[in-house]
């Protein structure tokens, strides 16, 4: 019987699947900088307020936009990174590396699709 909880795999995949984790990372903060840079431009306050505050340890002195978009990735990435990590923990022990990786892009294309719905609920709201 297959342990979900505690699962066993290869070390040697261990790489790939940080490759994927990596990319989750980027593709949700990227997403993250061009969420709040439109929430920037809607409510400004919501950012000079709480967070520019909470987020002050990476303000370099640039830009007001330039930190909104640090802020948007800092917020994010980490998010993109577990779920990266998830999706490959499923496919790549269990699938060859070309469906593996075809398997990881749907699941970051549902997630992201998902993300932006729910923004536009959020924004219609």
């Amino acid at each position: 019987m297959r342990n979900i909880l505690i699962p066993k795999f290869p070390l040697s995949l261990v790489p790939a699947m940080l490759r994927y984790a990596g990319q989750g990372a980027l593709v949700a903060g990227l997403y993250g900088v061009l969420h709040d840079e439109i929430t920037y431009s809607i409510s400004p306050e919501y950012f000079t307020r709480p967070k520019f505050l909470q987020f002050h340890y990476a303000d370099f002195g640039l830009p007001p936009r330039v930190f909104v978009a640090e802020i948007g990735f800092l917020a994010t990435c980490w998010v993109g990174f577990i779920a990266g990590w998830f999706l490959a923990r499923v496919a790549v022990p269990s699938f060859p590396p070309a469906m593996a990786h075809l398997h990881c892009c749907r699941g970051f294309a549902i997630i992201l699709g998902c993300a932006f719905a729910a923004s536009m609920a959020g924004f219609g709201l």
